[in-house]
């Protein structure tokens, strides 16, 4: 089944499995060593836990990706650095590694692959394989002596001050992050059934935390996206 970009919609998984610390890391250079010796190519790289924020901003960042491999205008040596910059919205490539690459201190990161393009059209998604990188993902853990976990990629705060998309403090990641503490509030007062503020028409009933939860993952996924785009901009 052939997957098209347009509007991100129905798109497969993007290859991507978290991986948890017992503790925040000490030695982030001697673990990124182990797993370059581990890894099968440049197509397997690591991130920061909080740069990852969903599907739809992994499968952004690949079309940019295979845009600027296409046109010959990758500022990386490698598709690795280059994706890892895309992410971190930066044309620096060691400001993308501080931002989006493992650092001492961080307490999660994931292990992404980058699939090959199947086509030449630019908004075409790849056919995956996911058995097949499930079971790579697994050798590369083994090999480095870490733990696979299945969590979903969400959009946080901390990952958008982590990528500097908003600095901390800044009073409009504030209300973006609080609009659903605002709700839950809002919908205790109403018995159960709140007005979505700023998102359309009202949720009733026990489906509102949800509806409005989604909501909300979805405007701040949109601003990883927006930074990616941003990447030949912005230092």
């Amino acid at each position: 089944m052939e997957h098209r970009a347009v509007g991100m919609g129905g798109q497969p998984t993007f290859p991507a499995w978290s991986i948890e610390f017992s503790a925040p890391i000490a030695d982030s250079g001697g673990f990124i060593t182990a797993f370059l010796k581990a890894r099968f190519d440049d197509s397997w790289l690591l991130l920061t836990s909080t740069a990852v924020a969903g599907n739809r901003q992994l499968w952004s960042a690949w079309l940019a990706l295979r845009q600027r491999a296409r046109n010959d205008s990758m500022r990386s040596v490698g598709q690795d650095g280059e994706f890892l910059r895309l992410i971190a919205g930066t044309h620096h490539i060691s400001q993308g590694f501080r931002r989006a690459g493992l650092c001492d201190g961080d307490e999660g990161a994931w292990l992404v692959h980058l699939p090959s393009a199947d086509t030449e059209e630019v908004d075409v998604l790849p056919e995956l394989d996911l058995a097949m990188l499930e079971q790579r993902a697994q050798k590369i853990a083994v090999d480095c002596g870490f733990t696979l976990t299945d969590a979903k990629p969400q959009p946080t705060a901390a990952g958008l001050v982590r990528l500097g998309v908003f600095v901390e403090g800044d009073p409009v990641l504030a209300e973006l992050t609080g609009k659903a503490e605002d709700g839950d509030a809002e919908e205790e007062a109403n018995g159960g059934s709140a007005e979505v503020s700023g998102f359309g028409e009202a949720a009733e009933g026990g489906h509102g935390g949800v509806e409005r939860d989604i909501r909300e993952e979805i405007l701040l996924e949109d601003f990883f996206i927006g930074h990616i785009h941003t990447s030949d901009l912005h230092g």
